[in-house]
């Protein structure tokens, strides 16, 4: 789980002010690859949610985004109609560095167009992204002194992510870059909607859920 300021660009365009969000990811490995897959974001903006869904796919949804701390104690927190992704912890001294190495990481996205008819444009497909970040300047978190909140609701089931231990904390500023490596269409025999309309809008899950049952009662 993280929580960030960033500018997002497309093209070396700026796509508006800067984005503030919180993002809740799972470790993940495709064909032998580590990567991430986001579960939730929640974002500040309306520019960055849409460029967000449309572009990269992933699942932004609208909510609060709150970054505090004064150099040693720190809180962040990502809040959206009664859910919330929160840590706390406390920092050590910074380190500082004027030309950092760059270090890479691999996330995955699944995307599908919806048609206007209902369904999918086209086969849900696979988007592996390959990060680059320069970090200039950073803070490890004390471990003992660090703590995870997941609050989910219906529509954002974060209670439902199993924390089982916290290996590492840190605050850093850094400027990082996003390329598609490849995209790779899924198996057409799996149902890939709750991927993506579960993940992008409230009710989905619990409505599809109702309707069934409504369905098999009658």
């Amino acid at each position: 789980m993280y929580v960030c300021t960033n500018c997002e660009e497309i093209d070396d365009q700026r796509t508006g002010e800067d984005e503030e969000a919180g993002v809740v990811a799972l470790d993940v490995i495709y064909q032998g690859q580590k990567g991430s897959y986001t579960l939730s974001v929640f974002v500040n903006r309306d520019q960055s949610l849409a460029t967000g869904r449309e572009v990269w796919s992933m699942p932004k949804k609208l909510g609060e985004i709150h970054l505090m701390g004064n150099g040693r104690k720190a809180c962040v927190l990502a809040q959206r109609k009664g859910a919330e992704m929160r840590l706390d912890t406390l920092l050590g001294a910074p380190t500082f560095s004027k030309d950092p190495e760059p270090t890479r990481s691999i996330f995955y996205e699944i995307k599908a167009g919806m048609r206007a008819s209902g369904g999918f444009q086209h086969n849900p497909v696979l988007v592996e992204f390959e990060v680059t970040q320069h970090v200039f300047t950073s803070q490890d978190g004390e471990l003992d002194k660090t703590k995870l909140s997941l609050q989910g609701t219906d529509d954002d089931p974060l209670h439902t992510v199993p924390v089982k231990e916290l290996t590492s904390a840190w605050a850093s500023g850094y400027s990082m870059g996003t390329q598609v490596l490849r995209e790779m269409e899924l198996d057409t025999t799996v149902d890939y909607r709750p991927y993506i309309y579960g993940r992008f809008y409230d009710d989905w899950p619990r409505a599809a859920a109702k309707a069934k049952a409504m369905d098999s009662s009658t």
